[in-house]
């Protein structure tokens, strides 16, 4: 999730029972206009673009001269997956090679409905480019340097919201078939198509008509989409035996101890959480953003029913915007 998925919130997830954690997705050119630095004061190895100097930089000191683009905790070095925004076989392999050390395998980006990822060719882009996603995908793979290091697809239903089921799995199926040819060693399967791109979806994930997908290819399929409860999780291997295992974007901002084996409450949950901040010099515009969406209910469907956490000393969403500093948002 961009501007999410930093190290507080996928060493938060790690700690309460994630197996792997994703990096919000990072764009090829980006990681490549980095430099490699070993943060010895936090401890962390962070990728760093430097700004070049200019007159209106001169002019606010408060600017910084560069920015993180990632930054990875030691910890979670063994579980972390690059989710890798790209067009470009040549630029895909690049960027994957300048962070490989430092990830355990690099996932790349066929759903995102976003205008900024469709506009580069990225994302769902690629889900209606089947030799281009086909061509990075074997790109990847072949590479010497990228040996041991696994290359996933993160893929929606092809087609659009008007075809009929029949269309869609038989698309799907093809492209995934196509992937794990071109050596995919993993699928990711968000349950919508591309054109339901709407910010909070107004229907469920399409769960049970989906079994013949993770049928068809001899690789781990895992899905992604609406498992907001652990019963959500539990009912997966009877739907669908042969799904490898699930991935939690929205329903971690929800509620993050979903990947324990009992929750916790919203408040222990953010405390956490900011005490993951602080240790590791998260931005506070970041921190504070990503606080707001452990507080609020706009990224979930109001169909499911879903319930807002409790925060029973006040706080609220307001509150945590009219701080203006990392010891008040803590305070609060």
């Amino acid at each position: 999730m961009v501007r999410c998925s930093t190290p507080p919130l996928r060493l938060l997830a790690l700690s309460l029972g994630a197996s792997s954690a994703w990096s919000e997705e990072l764009i090829d050119r980006s990681l490549l206009a980095t430099e490699r630095v070993e943060n010895q004061a936090l401890g962390t190895v962070d990728y760093v673009r430097r700004r070049a100097p200019s007159k209106k930089a001169a002019k606010n000191p408060n600017k910084q001269p560069s920015v993180v683009v990632l930054r990875i905790a030691p910890s979670e070095s063994p579980s972390l997956i690059l989710q890798l925004g790209t067009a470009s076989p040549e630029l895909a392999v690049r960027a994957a090679l300048h962070v490989a050390r430092d990830v355990a395998g690099i996932d790349v980006n066929m759903g995102c409905p976003k205008k900024f990822s469709l506009a580069g060719g990225m994302g769902a882009a690629l889900l209606r480019d089947g030799g281009k996603a086909c061509e990075i995908v074997r790109a990847l793979r072949g590479e010497e340097g990228l040996r041991g290091k696994g290359v996933s697809a993160k893929i929606r239903l092809v087609g659009e919201d008007g075809d009929g089921e029949e269309k869609l799995l038989a698309q799907t199926q093809a492209f995934m078939v196509a992937l794990y040819s071109a050596g995919a060693s993993s699928i990711c399967l968000h349950p919508r198509t591309a054109s339901d791109s709407s910010h909070v979806p107004s229907a469920r994930a399409r769960w049970a008509s989906l079994r013949p997908l993770f049928d068809c290819v001899p690789i781990p399929v895992l899905l992604n989409g609406d498992c907001y409860t652990r019963a959500d999780i539990q009912s997966i291997p009877a739907l669908l035996p042969s799904c490898a295992g699930v991935l939690l974007a929205r329903p971690a901002l929800l509620d993050p101890s979903i990947f324990a084996p009992a929750p916790l409450p919203p408040a222990e949950l953010m405390r956490r959480y900011l005490r993951l901040c602080r240790r590791y010099d998260n931005h506070f515009v970041n921190t504070k953003y990503v606080a707001c969406e452990l507080m609020n209910m706009r990224r979930h469907p109001p169909a499911l029913g879903l319930r807002p956490p409790d925060f029973p000393g006040g706080q609220t969403v307001a509150k945590v915007c009219g701080t203006r500093e990392m010891d008040g948002l803590c305070e609060l």
